[in-house]
């Protein structure tokens, strides 16, 4: 996990994580599924694919186009009001 921001307030800290578990709904399986598995419990793409039984490419392609899809949900939630 990255190290927190001290500059951020608790409730910033909380906004931050109430986004993304929103953009997370957002993805589809098995993207949402690999993101979590890699970081919310810190696994490698090549324990992701041994715990999934899937091709080490087939991990990474779904980590990329997972990541895609929440930094193009974030960047519109990151749009001045």
């Amino acid at each position: 996990m990255a190290p927190r921001d001290e500059s951020l307030s608790e409730a910033d800290v909380v906004a931050d994580s109430l986004i993304i578990a929103a953009a997370m709904t957002g993805l589809i399986e098995p993207q949402r599924g690999v993101i979590e598995l890699a970081f919310y419990e810190g696994l490698t793409h090549d324990q992701i694919a041994r715990r999934l039984d899937l091709p080490l490419g087939t991990v990474k392609s779904h980590v990329r186009r997972g990541l895609q899809r929440l930094r193009a949900a974030l960047e519109v939630t990151d749009a001045p009001h």
